[in-house]
């Protein structure tokens, strides 16, 4: 059955029916509806083009409210301004669910705002917000991969139950971390009785944003990090004398030319009758150093006799050379 109607009225329309048969409106011109009446359906409406709400949609449920079956999803929500928000009827048991099968929710300007222990399920598709923030109060549970193409803020505690795999950079306070490096000297390493030397590392054996740069006299002695930190700086020196005698040793610590106070250590050989004494020289210095600032580790002998000794491979057994010197810088934050 058929009502054809040629319009246009401003009083409002409803059509009813109450058997198996179907009734159609049939108008040439709009049907407008007036501002104090209502629009009241009973059954399934079918919209075949574009719906335009001027005001609320207010969808009055006992259950739910769907958009779309599984065989025939809902494409896509799109709300220009406002927000979309989703309560549920029953206070202190919220079952709001919003369930996207297939396509986008895109939001361009305003908010998402679920209220209550609703939840949100994206089966295919990607949920994408355009301007505005995310705002996450309670616990969010991540079961899949998670990719992240720009900065994550976390203003509270994270706790990982499984490995965390850094691809790029790793930061504390700012600062890239897990900056290192390994160096040794291949020299006899001597100078004056009683003048201040730098000592020499020529030879670099695995570095990470740590470097031996030059001093003004263009030799290796300049512990340089390219990043601000706490450094554990640590070295060990062959000691050794060329002379039968007793000899002490001065070794400290100097920063951008500057002695650091309370840095000295002295150390001893006690001659020995008819053969060299070696002795090993070994300390750790922990200090802060912004990114271009160097620490060169001096020393001083109270004999022009006393060096830093460099030994090569040894036989019976078969032994490894031994540095005059082994450097290793490690940041620890």
């Amino acid at each position: 059955m058929s009502i054809t109607i040629p319009g246009p009225y401003n009083y409002p329309i409803v059509p009813y029916h109450s058997g198996s048969a179907s009734t159609t409106i049939i108008e040439s011109d709009p049907i407008y509806v007036s501002d104090s009446g209502s629009l009241a359906t009973l059954g399934s409406n079918t919209f075949t083009g574009t719906q335009t709400f001027t005001g609320n949609l207010v969808p009055t449920v006992s259950s739910s409210f769907s958009l779309g079956t599984v065989n025939n999803p809902w494409k896509e929500i799109y709300i220009s301004s406002g927000s979309l928000s989703i309560q549920s009827d029953t206070p202190g048991n919220p079952d709001a669910v919003i369930t996207n099968k297939l396509g986008n929710l895109e939001i361009s300007v305003g908010g998402m705002q679920l209220l209550g222990n609703g939840s949100f399920r994206a089966s295919t598709g990607s949920f994408s917000y355009i301007s505005g923030s995310i705002t996450q109060v309670g616990d969010h549970i991540q079961t899949g991969t998670k990719t992240i193409s720009g900065s994550l803020r976390v203003s509270g505690s994270s706790v990982f139950d499984s490995d965390v795999n850094v691809q790029s950079g790793f930061y504390h306070k700012g600062h890239l971390q897990f900056n290192y490096g390994q160096f040794y000297s291949l020299e006899t390493q001597s100078g004056s009785a009683d003048t201040a030397y730098a000592m020499k590392y020529e030879v670099t054996d695995g570095t990470d944003g740590v470097s031996i740069t030059n001093n003004a006299s263009g030799l290796p002695t300049r512990i340089t990090p390219a990043n601000t930190g706490v450094y554990n700086i640590q070295f060990s020196n062959q000691l050794g004398n060329t002379d039968n005698s007793d000899i002490t040793f001065d070794i400290w610590f100097r920063i951008n030319e500057v002695n650091v106070p309370n840095s000295n250590t002295k150390f001893s050989l006690i001659k020995s009758l008819g053969s060299g004494l070696y002795a090993v020289a070994a300390l750790n210095f922990l200090t802060q150093l912004n990114a271009g600032q160097y620490v060169e580790i001096m020393w001083s002998c109270a004999a022009s006799t006393g060096q830093f000794e460099y030994l090569g491979t040894q036989s019976t057994p078969t032994r490894p050379a031994t540095p005059s010197i082994i450097l290793t810088v490690t940041q620890i934050a």
